[in-house]
This record gives C-alpha cells, structure tokens and sequence, in this order.
C-alpha cells in the first residue's frame, strides 16, 4: 500500500539518485536544472517554497515525487512528476498522478495541467488514462518536441 505525504527537502537526496543522465533532468525538470544535479542549488531550481510538493511512498521507501504549483486566475499545474526507476512500470504513476488530482480538485481549481515530451510515451498514456487531453504546445519548445495538456473533469 502508498500513500502521498508531504515531501521533505531530504526527499531531494533520492530524487538526485534516480536522474542517470542529462536527458533524464530535461525531462523531469525542464531547462530550469542542469546535469549533473547540484543539490546545494535544487530546491531553488525547482521553486521548492512556490510549490506544493508530494511523494508516494510505500512501506519504507520513496516511489515517486510531483509538485503542484499555483498559477494565476486560480490555475494549478503539475510539475516534475517522476517515478523511482526501480518502480516504473508497476502502476506506481497512475497512483501518483491520481493522488495529486484528488488533492488538487479538493482545492477547486479552474484547470489543472501538466507538461510532458512528446516521446514519453508511457507518461502521456498514464495522463490521458486519468483525464488529460492535449491542449497545445509548451512555450518555449518546439511544438514537436513538448506537449501541454491539461485536465478534463
């Protein structure tokens, strides 16, 4: 059994561990962090006071991690979502990301979004599986390259 807590700034330390490569920190983090990860500078590069920050965890350990953040025109949009790599495949991102929608619908929010490469395949699919339909482009990246969706109740 998981269950979504509060994340903690010591949570950062595994996060660190589960990003091998340059490739793995755009994906999670977007542009904002860079590879390798200095944890002396992460939570700034992540907004960790802007943002509402989660892990799934199970018995003893961190399965996954997202942060929600608050946007104008009470707006809010899911952030670096990602999954321990010994954990993937297992069901463990439908659980995170649905955990986070319900903590965010209680909120009652106008809209809720997230953005995600195209090529990420398996997270696109958990997001449209819980609800998320494409709504655009991501600013700043090529249309063929990142894809903004969001929410649909």
């Amino acid at each position: 059994m998981s269950v979504l807590r509060t994340a903690r700034q010591d949570d950062l330390n595994a996060l660190i561990q589960w990003i091998g490569s340059p490739q793995q920190c755009l994906y999670w983090a977007g542009p904002r962090v860079s590879y390798p990860i200095d944890k002396a500078q992460l939570a700034e590069q992540i907004e960790w006071d802007r943002a509402d920050a989660f892990c799934l965890v199970g018995t003893q350990e961190l399965l996954g991690f997202g942060q929600v953040m608050p946007k104008p025109r009470n707006r809010l949009h899911f952030a670096r979502l990602i999954v321990s790599p010994s954990h993937r495949c297992q069901g463990y991102g439908l659980e995170l990301v649905n955990a986070l929608l319900r903590w965010a619908l209680a909120r009652q929010p106008k809209s809720i979004s997230l953005n995600v490469f195209r090529d990420n395949a398996a997270a696109i699919a958990v997001y449209r599986r819980l609800g998320f339909t494409e709504a655009g482009p991501v600013k700043g990246y090529p249309r063929s390259a990142a894809l903004h969706m969001r929410y649909k109740r």
